[in-house]
């Protein structure tokens, strides 16, 4: 097994690789990695089967497990904060090594949840009944992550950013952890330790970075994940994002009629107002505005699985017209299995 078996219903937790230009852009948070250790061959495993860069911070966070627990770094918070180190950090502890693909449904499914977004990559996760998770959140697959995002997993869709990089994260969630496993004497002393890398390395710990907050500004739309979404916007045309022209309650309150349709004729009969939308969608993106459709795609996915044959077309027109094309392949195999007890 590369993660723990136990299966979670609607929480989708992936508990193994097989079962399972023209406006300002938010300021990027990291660097990519420069250390004595030779990375290179990980670094070009993760870009070729999880596509994506790490940054600095990713490399320096899994250092600080070594050192802490170096025959098992991985399990290195668990005993302190029960945390486990998962997702691409398989990958720096040796986990791929010589492991047999065809029996690999996708990388991109590796530890991907539920309610996951093709921008969260997640990366440590919590060891025990709770979905709790966090890892990277980017908005261009083709940059460095712009935050860190935490997600609750099991019945909620709801994103919290706890920071710019993995050490802010983690003294997050120190700060904001209830009934802690380890002692307080054992958590103060990864406490101090995490906060001495940070300096070591000039990682900002504080959770509204500058990063996050220039971040903040080029959101165009608050979403049903309250982390909102980044498109590119070129103001002088008018270009790149419209408003759906629907409130998030009134849309909430929309999907829920259809939801609790009693028989077809009913269900068809609710649809009529989502499939407008679906339809301006279209003009919007002949138009160049195509954050409009990305926005009622993220919001249908955020509401479960009633609603994946929309959401699938939705993002993967959107994320194609955003040349994204990494999301539009995740969105595209997450729903596909989607539906497993555990994924």
């Amino acid at each position: 097994e590369l993660s723990n078996p136990s299966n979670l219903d609607n929480s989708g937790k992936r508990k193994n690789i097989e079962e399972s230009e023209e406006e300002k852009e938010p300021t990027k948070r990291s660097k990519e990695h420069e250390s004595s250790v030779d990375y290179s061959s990980r670094i070009e495993f993760i870009k070729a089967k999880f596509g994506v860069l790490m940054p600095d911070d990713f490399f320096r966070f899994y250092e600080f497990c070594q050192e802490i627990k170096p025959t098992a770094p991985l399990d290195a918070l668990v005993d302190s904060l029960q945390l486990k180190l998962v997702g691409a950090f398989d990958v720096l502890a040796g986990r791929f090594d010589g492991i047999d693909e065809s029996k690999i449904t996708s990388y991109y499914l590796h530890w991907r949840y539920f309610y996951d977004p093709p921008e969260l990559m997640t990366l440590l996760t919590k060891e025990d009944k709770s979905p709790f998770h966090f890892g990277y959140y980017r908005d261009d697959p083709d940059k460095l992550p712009d935050l860190v995002a935490g997600n609750a997993g099991a019945n909620s869709c709801e994103l919290k950013c706890m920071g710019p990089n993995l050490f802010a994260a983690v003294k997050s969630y120190i700060e904001n952890q209830s009934n802690r496993k380890g002692g307080k004497e054992e958590i103060e002393k990864v406490s101090n330790k995490l906060q001495e890398w940070a300096k070591r390395y000039k990682l900002d710990l504080t959770v509204n970075a500058k990063c996050i907050n220039e971040r903040k500004k080029c959101v165009v739309a608050n979403t049903f994940h309250k982390l909102g979404i980044v498109v590119p916007v070129d103001k002088k045309l008018d270009i790149g994002y419209r408003p759906l022209g629907i409130t998030n309650v009134a849309l909430t309150k929309l999907l829920a009629k259809i939801e609790k349709s009693k028989n077809k004729a009913e269900r068809l009969k609710q649809l009529q107002p989502l499939e407008e939308l679906i339809t301006y969608v279209q003009f919007a993106n002949d138009e160049c505005d195509y954050g409009m459709g990305f926005e009622l795609g993220i919001d249908l996915f955020c509401k479960g699985k009633e609603f994946n044959g929309f959401a699938l077309h939705l993002l993967t027109t959107a994320y194609s017209l955003l040349r994204r094309s990494l999301y539009a392949d995740i969105i595209s195999i997450h729903l596909e299995n989607r539906q497993r007890p555990s994924l």
